[in-house]
Parts: structure tokens; C-alpha cells; sequence
């Protein structure tokens, strides 16, 4: 389109618009209205490469009570399709007094397309900047169109032949590209003296073996860069290889995988902190997962280079235990986070030094202080007091070892864990307190930039949300809000007496839990009982309620301390660990969970929401890393062909391969993840799926009373006398995947029959409320009544527009429908009245949600923590709760819709 042809569609579009005004307002609304539509029209014809008046509020609050200057903000925040955000070039963040901060951006992901399609709206935006926050205070930005403003304060990286060299303007850090010496020299900006220099490495021991050394890395690579934040990633093997008791291990060299390391070195403009982001894994014997007695590992050490000129140790437990002063010959100095003889010992911090100790009950703002005359080095870990056995260590030279697992710990086949060490250069005389505002502070709890939940309700990133309730909310809204709130506070203290404290366990949720009751933690007394007993995974995306919480509340605390830990937990220990030829089908994914992360082998482990919005909020590339493998094993199982092109949406795909279960949601929500944020060609498995369970999986039936019917089956043969799937797990996994489509493409078609999603979304509603709902003796159609769970369904005529003969209840396990099942459903039944506007569905929705806050499950929150039960319950009630309170819009069916413009600059 020419710009002539641009200004006739927008000034035809102006009359029309007129025309519209003319007949409906009085003669002063005209005017304006039509000032309004000449400026938008200009707007559209004189400006850039798509208009958009960016002004997004973003709330940063400081949850540790320290003081934060100038501290990165590092985090992702979700962007509505509205602000027709394409590009990232003429973006500013602006203080609350309008003064423009320096920062950077990166498009993670972008609606409907891939994170490098610009035609495409960016969905997640990864922002870096400065902020200055008081002590339990908060303070607001604002992310704006503009243009910036030059950046004085950037980190520089040299890349030489054999090392990078960083700098943040405040401290330099070298680091070798031959050999794990973690880095090769620190110094300090300020003076420029030397702090840390030579002699660095790291060191792994195995249980029956000699301490063993980091080989050479295999790569390091400068994974992210800006002028605001720079990862470098170092990744290799250790010199020795665990030998393991698995029954599918033939003996043969090549199924002997070594212990393997991936070292993420973050640095931040401005700060004297690098963050040492270390992972240990070991990727098993080839050919068995699940089976088998685990290793023993005894040490990972992390040991820092030579301190230039060392003078005395500073070490703390926190503020109130520590000890200062010089060391003599022989002499440590330490803070350890002690791993428990017997699981029900109390828990025990001890600070060393020298012939002086005291112990507390956990390190939780633990920091070593080795100072020379020139400068000091400050070490600490992220979150010690929850990964027992952890320890940082200095010798009377000043020699610091960091030991990231400081005493035994088991790890089973194709498994990890990892830790997070802040090292700071600073000058000679930094306190105590500095240390913590500079480097466990940001590591532990680092500032996090977040719009309104107002912004992200209308934004539909999480899809539907409610508001934060206020005083005008309805009751069951502000019973919905305390109580989830209540259950994450329950969850605290569930995992304080459940003591899951540990290296290889905190992160963890069990499947059934209660304060007061049923623990499915096991029944050991060893110091390994959670790992080896309790029946550990991320039932139903459990950890996910705390996303929501967040974005209601606007507090990240709980992020640092639960969900992000389970993300890491799952990204991990949980998932299957790749090895480099990615030899097993398995790798990448949740294979299996329970006892020691491997017991239950059912293949509907990946539990991933929580994990995906992990990477939307921090940007951890692992997160990619370990699911770009996935989806390499599972596009041939499903989607793709062997020449590697989409499969016959009717014949392809394994014989074994349903498309509608739990299992093929969660492998549908992978495409949809990494089509996002690393190739976009997997949105293309994401829909196949779709277009594989729309052909096979569905039928659409009548019963004579003019509604269709729609059923959903795991069965690939869905002729007359086929059986159901469970209907709250169709309601759960693949009702609620085909709600994430349509979110993001629309109303589009499937499958070989060509249906809507909106019309199999009403049929399936109706079959729910019909029959699921009624069928039963006990069934009156009512929430409160007997719902069916499974049935058998017969029918004459076509899958596709046939009739009703009957459904029949299946008996067996779970032949109802739980108030947790129902949960899900009530969801459902209002997505599908705003979807297929039915306002029956709508209505009955509301009747659910008004019952549910009415059951006494539902008012458990003080009594049981995050779990099967409480995650089942609430996970889809979030997108259900945003129906009570929502306003409809006003309905103008006649105006007339504004042309659809590509704008260029004036002078292009």
C-alpha cells in the first residue's frame, strides 16, 4: 500500500466514522469525537514503525529490609498485545519524578510467533536497569516510548584468545577459556589492586574415589550480552565417572557418563558482584532411569583463586553472629549450614574461626570476608539456610573454598543440582553491612520490576485473571485471595516442620500433605529421608499458584523462596539431564517424579508452568538448554514426519501417541515454549497437536434437542462404544491447552472435519453439563450433585454430527468427579460462555465459583500446604475468579473498525 493509498483508507475510514458520530451523539460529542479520530489518523500516518504510546507502570519493592542504590533490576515483565510493541529501539524507563534511568531490553517471546519475528507483538520483554529503593519501601518506574538517553555506566568484555575479561565499572573479573579456574584474576575498580589471583579450580569427590579436579571446558561462550548484563557460560566434565547398580547397565564403556558442570557467570553493570551460577550433574549409565540404587556423591567444591596480599577474615552466620580478626598458622575460618545425623536432629549453623565457635540454627545472611590492605573479597550463598550441607571455607592464607555440597549427598541417574555464589571485589574496609547490600541481597532477593495486576489481568499473558480484590470485591473474591494467600503461608511452615531442608530437596512439594495429618514424606529417620522416601513432583503445576499470588499481591519474596526454587528444582534434579549425544528418548523431560525423582516412570512428570514462567521472569537460558532437547525427542513421536515435516494430522505420529491426555498437553506445552523463546518452527507442533486431536480424538453428537455434544477421548478409535476420558482431566490439561491457542491465534480451525475452537469448546461444555453432571443417580445437574467421571458412549451416524444413543458410567478408580475435579470445570464452563457467548454457561459458571468457596476443601488453607489437593483446586480457579467481578464492555457493533496501517516515519 502506497502512502496515497494509506491516506485514502484512513480518511474514508474518518467518514465513515462520522457518519456513525453524526447519528448517535450530540453536536459537542461530534467535535470531539472528531478531533479524536483526525489526531489518531495523523498519529497513524506521521509515526514509526507501529504507534504506540508505551506507559506501563512498574512497581519495584524492596521485601529483605535493606536499602537498595542503584541495584540492577534483571527480570522479564508481560506486555499486552495492545501497546503493538514490536521493536525495543525507542523504549525508556523513566524514575516516578520523570527522570529517564539508563536500561536495556530484549524481547523473550512474542504473541503468536517467535521471539525473532518482529512482524509480532512482544509478549514477554526482559528489562535491565538501575533502581534505588528504600528499606521495605517501594518505589515506581515506568516503561515509556522515547529516546534514550546514552548509557555512562556499561560493562565492557574483552574477548582474548585464551580468556574474557569483564568489567563492571566497578570490579574486573578474568576468566579462562582453557580450564575451570573459575577466573583467573579478580580485582577491585576502585584502586585497581588485585584481590583474587591464580590457583582457582573446582573439585568434585565421589563415594569410594579420589578427589577429582574439572577437566578443560568443553565451550565457554558469552551467552547473553548488553550494556546492563553479561552471562558467560563454561561447560565440561569432571575427572571421574560415578559407577551406579542399574539392572540396564551392560558394562560397555560408552554407558559411563562422568560427573559434568555448567558454571553461569552474571555480571551486572555498576556492581562489584558477579554471580557464579554452578550446576552438577551426572548423566547416568545409558539405558536405565528409573531403577537402581544412587551414587554417593561427598564434596563439590568450588575453590577461588589466591587472595593477593591476604590481612584477616571477616564470617557471619547473619548480624549477630560472627567473628572478625587474623587467623594464625593452621588456623580456618568457615560458616557451614550442617547436614542433619538423623532427620528429626535440629537443624545447625556453625561460624569458625580459629580456635572460636558458635552455632545458631540457620545461616540465612551468611557471608565470608577475606580483606588484604588493598582491597576484600566478599563470598556468600543464595539462600544457604535451605540447602544444607553448604559451606564457605577460608585457610590462614586466605585460600576461600566454596563447598556447594560440603558433606554425602545421593543422586540418582540423569540427575543434578545446582548453587548460587555471590563474590564481590570491594574496598579494604567495606562492612559487614555493605557486603549484604551489594551481594546477598541481589543474589538472595534481587529487586524485581513488575507491572499492576490491573496491567497484567488486561494483558491476558496468564490468560484470565481476576483483580486484586478492594473493598468493593465480592465476598467470594476476597475469600479466594485470603485463602490463597493462606495456603502459601501454610506451605511455609508445612516445609519448616517437615524439615525439607537439603541440598536435594528443597523445591520439592509432596503429592498428599497436611500440618496436622497425612505426610507422604516417608517413613525413614536417615538424614536422606525426603530425598528417598517422600513422593516428591510438581503435582497439577502446584508451584504456579504462587506466580498468581505474586502478580496479585506484588510481592516477589515468595518467588525467591518457593516458586523459583521449585523451577530450579525441576529444571535440575527432576527433569531428565541431557547428556551431549542426547542419547536416551527420555532426555529433557519429567519422565518420572516421587521418591528420588525417578520412582514413578509414568511419562507425565513435566509439571512445567511454573518452570516456563520462570524463564519469562529471570531469562535463565538452562531453562531453554534442557527443553530444546525435549522437544528434539518428541516432534518425531507426534508431530513430525521423517524427513522432518508435520505429519498426516489423521495417520501420523506413533501408534502408541494420544493427543488429548495429560501427558500430550504437557508435550504440547513444551512446543508451545520453545516455539516461543528458541524456534518458532514448533508453533507449528504446538497447533498440530490441535489438528491431530480435532481429527481423531473428538466427537461432536446430537441428542435432538437442537445443542451438540462434544466428548473427548484418549482412544485413537472413537467409533460408536468408545470410552471417555476422565472428564476433569480433559476439563484440566486439554480443555485449558486449547484455550492457550485460541488466546493467541483466535477462533481459528482444526483438524480434518475443519471445526472452530469455539464450537468444540460449546460441545464439550454442554457434554459436561448434560451429561457428566446428570447421568449419575445421584446426578441433579447441580455442582453440588454427583458427577460422572468416564463414560461409555454410543452413537449411530458420523463421529461428526451423529446421534446420542446413550452414555453410560464407567465404574472403577475415581469414577467421580472430586469439588477439586469441579474446580477446573467451573473454569471451563465461563471460558465457554464468554467464548461461544452463552450465557447459560456463564450463569452456571458463577453458580459453581459461589459453591466452591462454600466446601469445606476449599477451607483448608490453614491445615494443608501446597500439594496435590490445594494445587488441583486453585490452579485453573485463578482464570474462573476473573469472571465474578468482570464488566462486561459496552457492545458497538456498528463502528465501523479503524484500518489496519503500517506506519513509517516522516522522511523514510
Amino acid at each position: 500500500m502506497t502512502k496515497c493509498d494509506k491516506k485514502k483508507e484512513c480518511f474514508n475510514w474518518i467518514q465513515s466514522a462520522w457518519d456513525f458520530v453524526g447519528n448517535k451523539f450530540s453536536p459537542l460529542a461530534n467535535k470531539m469525537w472528531f478531533m479524536a479520530l483526525i489526531i489518531i489518523a495523523l498519529l497513524n500516518l506521521d509515526y514509526g514503525v507501529g504507534f504506540t504510546a508505551v506507559n506501563i507502570q512498574l512497581n519495584v519493592k524492596e521485601t529483605l529490609g535493606i536499602s537498595r542504590n542503584n541495584e540492577m533490576v534483571h527480570n522479564g515483565i508481560p506486555v499486552s498485545r495492545d501497546e503493538n510493541l514490536k521493536d525495543t529501539t525507542n523504549l525508556i524507563i523513566e524514575d516516578s519524578m520523570g527522570n529517564q534511568v539508563p536500561a536495556t531490553f530484549e524481547a523473550l517471546s512474542r504473541w503468536a510467533g517467535g521471539k525473532n519475528d518482529t512482524s509480532k507483538e512482544i509478549q514477554w520483554l526482559l528489562v535491565s536497569f538501575p533502581a534505588t529503593v528504600s528499606a521495605n519501601a517501594r518505589n515506581f518506574y515506568y516503561l515509556k516510548t522515547g529516546t534514550p538517553v546514552s548509557r555512562p555506566t556499561k560493562i565492557a568484555v574483552t574477548d582474548n584468545t585464551n580468556d574474557y575479561t569483564v568489567d563492571t565499572g566497578s570490579a574486573k573479573f578474568v576468566i579462562s577459556k582453557n580450564s575451570l579456574t573459575l577466573f583467573d584474576s579478580i580485582s577491585f575498580a576502585g584502586n585497581g589492586a588485585v584481590i583474587l589471583q591464580n590457583n582457582g579450580g573446582s573439585n568434585s569427590t565421589i563415594k569410594g574415589q579420589p578427589v577429582a579436579s574439572a577437566n578443560a571446558p568443553d565451550s565457554v561462550i558469552v551467552e547473553r550480552m548488553n550494556d546492563h548484563y553479561v552471562c558467560i557460560k563454561a561447560e565440561g566434565d569432571y575427572a571421574n565417572t560415578p559407577v551406579g547398580s542399574p539392572p540396564g547397565w551392560t558394562g560397555a564403556p560408552d554407558h559411563q557418563k562422568p560427573l559434568s558442570y555448567k558454571v553461569r557467570y552474571e555480571f551486572y553493570a555498576g556492581s562489584p558482584t558477579v554471580v557464579v551460577y554452578h550446576k552438577f550433574y551426572w548423566s547416568g549409565q545409558q539405558g536405565s532411569i528409573d531403577y537402581g540404587d544412587p551414587i554417593s556423591l561427598d564434596n563439590i567444591s568450588l575453590l577461588l583463586p589466591d587472595v593477593v596480599g591476604y590481612v584477616s577474615t571477616d564470617v557471619y552466620a547473619d548480624a549477630s553472629t560472627f567473628y572478625t580478626g587474623e587467623l594464625s598458622a593452621s588456623q580456618t575460618a568457615s560458616v557451614n549450614q550442617k547436614r542433619r545425623t538423623l532427620f528429626a536432629d535440629p537443624h545447625i549453623a556453625k561460624v569458625k574461626h580459629g580456635t572460636k565457635s558458635v552455632t545458631t540454627t540457620f545461616a540465612s545472611q551468611p557471608m565470608l570476608i577475606n580483606r588484604s590492605d588493598k582491597a576484600a573479597v566478599a563470598v556468600t550463598i543464595d539462600h544457604m539456610q535451605y540447602f544444607e550441607p553448604q559451606s564457605i571455607v577460608t585457610d590462614h592464607t586466605g585460600k576461600i573454598t566454596v563447598n556447594v555440597m560440603s558433606e554425602s549427598q545421593k543422586f540418582a541417574n540423569y540427575q543434578g543440582a545446582w548453587a548460587r555464589i555471590g563474590i564481590s571485589a570491594m574496598e579494604s574496609g567495606a562492612t559487614y553491612e555493605d557486603t549484604v547490600s551489594e551481594n546477598l541481597a541481589p543474589l538472595n532477593n534481587r529487586l524485581f520490576a513488575f507491572p499492576s495486576s490491573e496491567y497484567v489481568r488486561n494483558s491476558k499473558v496468564f490468560l484470565e485473571l481476576p483483580l486484586t480484590p478492594s473493598s468493593s470485591s465480592s465476598s467470594e473474591l476476597q475469600l479466594y485471595y485470603d485463602k490463597l494467600k493462606a495456603v502459601t503461608e501454610t506451605t511455609k511452615r508445612w516445609l519448616e516442620k517437615e524439615r525439607y531442608h537439603g541440598l536435594m530437596t528443597w523445591g520439592s512439594l509432596t503429592r498428599y500433605a497436611s500440618l496436622n495429618g497425612h505426610n507422604e514424606t516417608g517413613s525413614g529417620t536417615g538424614w536422606d529421608k525426603i530425598y528417598s522416601g517422600a513422593l516428591n513432583t510438581d503435582y497439577h503445576n502446584t508451584w504456579k499458584n504462587v506466580v498468581f499470588q505474586f502478580v496479585l499481591e506484588g510481592d516477589a519474596s515468595n518467588l525467591y523462596d518457593l516458586s523459583f526454587m521449585g523451577a530450579r528444582r525441576m529444571l535440575h534434579t527432576q527433569i531428565i539431564q541431557p547428556d551431549a549425544e542426547h542419547s536416551i528418548t527420555q532426555m529433557g523431560w519429567g519422565y518420572c517424579g516421587y521418591q528420588k525423582y525417578r520412582q514413578d516412570a509414568n511419562s507425565s512428570h513435566s509439571y512445567f508452568d511454573n518452570l516456563y514462567n520462570y524463564y519469562y521472569m529471570t531469562g535463565d537460558m538452562e531453562v531453554v538448554d534442557i527443553l530444546k532437547v525435549a522437544v528434539e525427542k518428541k516432534a518425531p513421536e507426534y508431530t513430525r514426519d521423517k524427513e522432518g515435516q508435520l505429519n498426516d494430522q489423521v495417520t501420523g505420529g506413533s501408534s502408541w501417541a494420544a493427543y488429548v491426555g495429560r501427558m500430550a498437553s504437557q508435550f504440547a506445552s513444551i512446543f508451545h515454549f520453545i516455539g516461543h523463546v528458541y524456534d518458532a518452527k514448533y508453533l507449528d507442533d504446538f497447533k498440530h497437536m490441535f489438528d491431530h486431536a480435532f481429527s481423531v480424538s473428538i466427537v461432536l453428537l446430537s441428542n435432538g434437542d437442537g445443542k451438540e455434544y462434544g466428548f473427548v477421548s484418549n482412544e485413537t478409535d472413537v467409533s460408536s462404544g468408545f470410552a471417555s476420558g476422565q472428564f476433569w482431566m480433559s476439563s484440566e490439561y486439554f480443555m485449558h491447552s486449547l484455550y492457550m491457542l485460541y488466546n493467541e491465534w483466535g477462533d481459528i480451525t482444526l483438524g480434518s472435519s475443519n471445526l472452530k475452537i469455539s464450537r468444540v469448546y460449546k460441545a464439550v461444555i454442554n457434554g459436561f453439563v448434560e451429561y457428566a453432571a446428570k447421568v449419575h443417580a445421584d446426578g441433579d445437574g447441580t455442582w453440588g450433585g454427583t458427577w460422572i467421571n468416564r463414560a461409555t458412549i454410543n452413537y449411530s451416524g458420523n463421529k461428526i454430527g451423529g446421534s446420542i444413543t446413550s452414555v453410560v458410567p464407567i465404574a472403577g478408580s475415581d469414577p467421580r468427579i472430586y469439588v477439586t475435579g469441579k474446580a477446573n470445570i467451573v473454569s471451563a464452563t465461563l471460558r465457554a460462555g464468554a467464548l461461544a457467548n452463552v450465557s447459560e454457561f456463564t450463569e452456571f459458571g458463577k453458580q459453581g465459583l459461589t459453591w466452591l468457596v462454600d466446601q469445606s476443601t476449599f477451607l483448608n488453607s490453614d491445615s494443608k500446604p501446597w500439594g496435590k489437593e490445594n494445587g488441583l483446586l486453585y490452579i485453573r480457579l485463578h482464570h474462573g475468579m476473573s469472571y465474578l467481578d468482570q464488566e462486561a464492555p459496552p457492545v458497538v457493533s456498528d463502528f465501523p473498525a479503524p484500518p489496519n496501517l503500517r506506519i513509517t516515519r516522516q522522511g523514510e
